[in-house]
């Protein structure tokens, strides 16, 4: 039990032991591309696998981005089909039209937009999404910028489900 106390008799559960640990490394999706990140591997007498955690100092963590002033991610990954090519999926109403899409670029980032509007003619429509992908080409080849989402902030993660604005709630240091 974390804080100590026994387990209750009335419940099927038993102390853990943990009788190792080590430092071991894992890796993880980034904005930028995958990063190794140190961590702790603990071994738990009676697991066959170790339980790990990333080794980070719970100050520096401030949680994933939050979307800027209640902006909804639009543009939710990103493909890199050549060195100036990006594919990007993205999540519009099923009533909607795409119009194309836009991006503006820094030394340090690329911002991604898709420009989708509502059909004017449409009287009734269900709102429901829709995932969609188009194209953009870059004036330099992507290399290690970071690629943003420009309805939200947020940084992409390429070709992932992970989307950050989803965790919007999710602090770490409180896990």
């Amino acid at each position: 039990m974390p804080d100590g106390s026994k387990c209750p008799a009335d419940k099927s559960c038993r102390p853990l032991r943990v009788i190792a640990v080590a430092r071991g490394e894992a890796t993880m999706p980034s904005s930028r591309g995958d990063v190794r990140v140190p961590t702790w591997d603990f071994t738990v007498k009676g697991v066959p696998e170790p339980f790990r955690r990333v080794a980070v100092d719970p100050a520096a963590m401030g949680g994933p981005p939050r979307p800027l002033d209640d902006g909804v991610q639009e543009v939710h990954t990103y493909e890199v089909r050549a060195p100036t090519e990006l594919r990007l999926s993205y999540v519009h109403g099923t009533c909607d039209t795409t119009y194309g899409s836009r991006v503006h670029e820094t030394p340090e980032a690329v911002v991604v937009d898709v420009d989708v509007r509502q059909d004017d003619d449409v009287k009734v429509c269900a709102d429901m999404g829709k995932v969609d992908r188009i194209g953009v080409t870059l004036r330099e080849p992507l290399g290690r910028r970071v690629v943003l989402d420009s309805s939200s902030g947020v940084p992409l993660l390429p070709q992932s489900d992970v989307h950050l604005v989803e965790f919007q709630n999710y602090d770490p240091r409180r896990s």
